[in-house]
C-alpha cells in the first residue's frame, strides 16, 4: 500500500489546532507522516504540534502565503499521496484514511469524497463531482476531502502563489487538463473525508471571489466568467445594502431560512 503525507500548514492556530491533530493522531491506518509546515507561530502552536504522538517533520519559517507553505510541504513530503488538513478543520472519523487509501491506484490522479460542515445544528454534507461541467461553474470539491497524486502535484508545478486564495481551484482546473492527456483516473469516495470550519480563508468575500472568477475566465473564456461573476455581483451588492442597513440578521431569519437559501 501506498505511503501517505499529510501537509498542515499553520500560523498561531493553538485555538484550533489540537482538534486537528487529534483527528490524525485516532486513524486506524498508521502508515502516514504529517509535515507541518509553520510560518514562526509566536502563540503556543509550536508546543502543541511538538507535543504530538504522530510521525512528524517540522519546518518553521515565514513563507510568502499558505500555498507556498503547501507547496513547501510537498517538496519536504515522503508518501505517493498528499492530503493538505487546515488546523481549523479535521478528519472526518478514524478509519478516512484506510478505507480511502485502499482505494488508491498507480493511475489516480486525484481521489475525492464529501466535505463536512456543521450548521445551525445539523451535519451537511457536501459533494461536487470532479468534471468540466462543475469547473466551468466554479463548483469543486473543497481541499478537505482530496487526496492527491505528489507525482502529478509536482509535474504540474504546484500551487501557482500568484493567487492567494484561488490556487486550490487553479489546481483543479489544470489536473482535469492532465487527467485526459495521461488517461488517469478520478476515485469518488463515498464517504465524508474532512470536516470544514465555515468563513475560512478561502471563503473571505470578494477577494476570493475576483480571482476565482479569474481562473474561469483563465480555462474557459469570457462567458463562463460573465455567467458566474454576475450573479455573484448581484448578490454581493445587496447583502452589502442589507448589512448597512441593519436588517441583514432580519433578512436571514425571515426571508433566507423559508426559501432554504
Amino acid at each position: 500500500m501506498v505511503k501517505l503525507s499529510v501537509v498542515v500548514v499553520s500560523m498561531n492556530s493553538e485555538k484550533h489546532i489540537q482538534r486537528a491533530i487529534s483527528s490524525l493522531e485516532s486513524q486506524t491506518f498508521k502508515d502516514f507522516e504529517v509535515v507541518f509546515i509553520d510560518a514562526v507561530s509566536k502563540d503556543k502552536t509550536l508546543d502543541i504540534i511538538n507535543a504530538s504522538n504522530l510521525n512528524k517533520v517540522v519546518i518553521s519559517e515565514k513563507d510568502k502565503g499558505i500555498y507556498d507553505a503547501m507547496n513547501k510541504g510537498v517538496n519536504n513530503s515522503s508518501g505517493e499521496v498528499i492530503y493538505f488538513l487546515n488546523t481549523d478543520d479535521y478528519v472526518s472519523n478514524e478509519f478516512v484514511f484506510e478505507k480511502a487509501m485502499k482505494e488508491f491506484k498507480e493511475d489516480t490522479a486525484l481521489m475525492h469524497g464529501s466535505t463536512s460542515v456543521h450548521r445551525d445544528g445539523k451535519t451537511i454534507d457536501y459533494f461536487f463531482k470532479f468534471n468540466i461541467d462543475n469547473l466551468v461553474a466554479g463548483k469543486f470539491p473543497a481541499q478537505q476531502c482530496i487526496f492527491y497524486s505528489k507525482d502529478m502535484l509536482k509535474e504540474l508545478g504546484l500551487f501557482n502563489i500568484k493567487y492567494r486564495l484561488a490556487a486550490d481551484f487553479d489546481m483543479l482546473c489544470r489536473i482535469n487538463v492532465f487527467v485526459k492527456e495521461h488517461e488517469c483516473s478520478v476515485v469518488e469516495l463515498p464517504f465524508s473525508i474532512g470536516y470544514l470550519t465555515p468563513g475560512g480563508a478561502s471563503a473571505v468575500g470578494n477577494l476570493g471571489e475576483i480571482e476565482l472568477s479569474s481562473v474561469i475566465r483563465e480555462y474557459y473564456g469570457d462567458i463562463p466568467y460573465v455567467c458566474w461573476l454576475f450573479p455573484k455581483r448581484i448578490k454581493t451588492f445587496f447583502r452589502n445594502i442589507l448589512a448597512k442597513t441593519n436588517t441583514l440578521e432580519w433578512y436571514r431569519t425571515n426571508i433566507s431560512k423559508k426559501r432554504g437559501i
